[in-house]
């Protein structure tokens, strides 16, 4: 196994908080002392933000992901994409240039003064999903995945794509710091030294890892209860005549009229309860219902719909699902995974009130990053 030469040292900790008070800022400390080392692993949108935050703060980070783009569930499809498959039936998204599908999040609501933040400070430029609907909410004009990946950039280290992550566990029970972290990577088995980690995986890929967890947690995490969700799109130049027969478990979503560039992407969007009772499988039923309720609301036959394009998230690797949340029950294994195990701390939109959002995303990973600092700065 191939070991990363940046391996914890506590007395490189305390040069470091020590001299962290009369220091000039981040960058400038972080080029003549040593930092302590973060892993964050998963670059969805918690990940990345906590990423970027402990950066700013003067902390070396270091983010593993296990899929080959940054954004986790913020994933905007556009021709040439692949849509891998854990089922074997893997698709590339064929639309025209300019069209698009946001896979995960479409909308950005107002009240979501965090997301908001991120569009201002890197200058995103914001359209309303419906200028007929005002209450829909806003997107950013160059897809939803213009959050990730103006984030990406913004880290100083690249993110480490391709890395699964196995293992993490503490170097040695007796002391505050060191995280040995050991992951696959082109089929190679690594290992990665740090001070503390911190984990943004969905909830139920953490019941997966080998972590040391006390039991109960362990158990807890066994049993989060993981919602699935499917998007069907084509291209149409249609439009609707009348509203559909469904409710809020399957929802038709038309190209807004005046968007620009003009979109003829439409999508049938269905939940856990829409995928059992109208859009049961196999795939190619899937996409036969999907037609027949678009022609339905436009009144028209012979409506023509193109290219269509299928993501069930419960197939997309490594996500393996569009929400995990634990149990009702479970409300202390919640609160222990927001307080971290340090060096161990967790953040994600399936541990914030928000969940399944995000602005829940991104609030999760701001009380992961206050309890790390915490950490460390109670260690030195």
């Amino acid at each position: 196994m191939s070991v990363d030469p940046h391996a914890p040292d506590r007395r490189r900790l305390l040069t470091w908080v020590a001299g962290a008070a009369t220091l000039g800022p981040p960058a400038t400390r972080a080029a003549t002392r040593a930092t302590p080392h973060v892993a964050v692993l998963g670059a969805g949108m918690a990940g990345l933000w906590a990423a970027l935050a402990l950066q700013e703060a003067g902390l070396r980070v270091t983010v593993l992901e296990a899929g080959t783009r940054t954004g986790g569930r913020n994933w905007t499809l556009r021709a040439g994409d692949p849509v891998p498959d854990t089922r074997g039936e893997p698709q590339t998204c064929a639309f025209s240039p300019g069209q698009g599908l946001n896979a995960g999040p479409w909308r950005i609501l107002p009240s979501h003064a965090r997301v908001m933040a991120l569009t201002r400070r890197f200058g995103l430029a914001l359209a309303p999903v419906d200028a007929s609907q005002p209450a829909l909410g806003l997107q950013p004009v160059a897809g939803m995945d213009a959050l990730p990946r103006a984030l990406t950039d913004a880290l100083h280290e690249p993110v480490r794509t391709g890395c699964e992550v196995l293992v993490v566990r503490r170097l040695d029970a007796r002391r505050p710091l060191g995280v040995r972290i050991g992951y696959r990577q082109d089929g190679r088995e690594l290992d990665i030294d740090v001070d503390c980690a911190l984990l943004t995986l969905p909830l139920h890929r953490l019941a997966t890892l080998d972590l040391a967890l006390p039991a109960s947690l362990h158990a807890a995490l066994r049993d989060v209860e993981v919602a699935d969700a499917i998007k069907i799109a084509f291209e149409t130049s249609g439009r609707p005549t009348q509203s559909p027969a469904g409710d809020d478990a399957l929802r038709l979503f038309w190209p807004a009229p005046g968007s620009d560039p003009p979109s003829r992407v439409v999508t049938v969007y269905g939940n856990a309860a829409a995928l059992v009772r109208d859009l049961p499988p196999p795939r190619s039923a899937q996409i036969a219902r999907a037609e027949a309720l678009l022609r339905q609301a436009a009144a028209d036959p012979a409506l023509a719909l193109a290219q269509p394009l299928v993501v069930q998230w419960s197939r997309i690797p490594f996500a393996l699902g569009a929400a995990a949340r634990l149990p009702p029950d479970a409300a202390p294994a919640w609160q222990r995974l927001r307080a971290g195990l340090p060096p161990l701390f967790f953040a994600g939109d399936g541990l914030s009130a928000l969940n399944g959002w995000q602005e829940g995303a991104l609030a999760s990973a701001d009380q992961a990053v206050r309890a790390l600092r915490r950490h460390l700065r109670h260690t030195a």
